[in-house]
């Protein structure tokens, strides 16, 4: 008698980071209400590291509508939900509260996470050379437009890739 498929959960795991993709490329394109609609929108029985990516796509996509303390509250919890995941997943985590939080805080204040990415990304090359070019880019941030900063991202990821 043969077993359960195990085609199945593969098949909501596609759907989920269908998911994950279409709410990255609508954040990308500048439609953020619909990105964060669509993550949003997800079956209770999502996996937990995918839940946690969807999360913050809502952070980040509240940040760039300039609701900055509902969004760093989401990637806080987005950080705090990822220390039983995955090392990228605790050090994207990471990441993205610290380019976004460091921005309202003075160096002392951004310190302590900023060691935390350090220690996260240590095992990584290109963790460091993402993280540096982040922490460049999000230096300037206050500067430019969020299309010249994920521009700015981009490049220095590209050029330290």
């Amino acid at each position: 008698m043969p077993g359960p498929s195990k085609s199945q959960p593969s098949s909501m795991a596609r759907v989920g980071n269908d998911t994950l993709v279409d709410a990255e490329a609508l954040l990308r394109s500048g439609r953020i209400r619909e990105s964060i609609a669509l993550a949003n929108n997800r079956t209770t029985d999502v996996e937990l590291e995918l839940g946690n990516d969807l999360d913050s796509v809502v952070g980040r996509a509240l940040f760039e509508l300039g609701e900055v303390k509902d969004a760093i509250s989401v990637l806080r919890r987005v950080l705090t939900n990822s220390q039983n995941l995955s090392p990228r997943a605790q050090f994207t985590a990471a990441l993205n509260l610290f380019s976004r939080e460091s921005q309202f805080q003075s160096p002392d204040e951004a310190l302590p996470l900023l060691s935390t990415l350090r220690q996260l990304s240590a095992p990584w090359r290109q963790g460091m050379a993402t993280l540096f070019a982040t922490i460049r880019c999000a230096n300037a941030a206050p500067n430019m437009g969020s299309r010249r900063f994920m521009r700015c991202r981009r490049r220095y990821r590209n050029w330290s890739g």
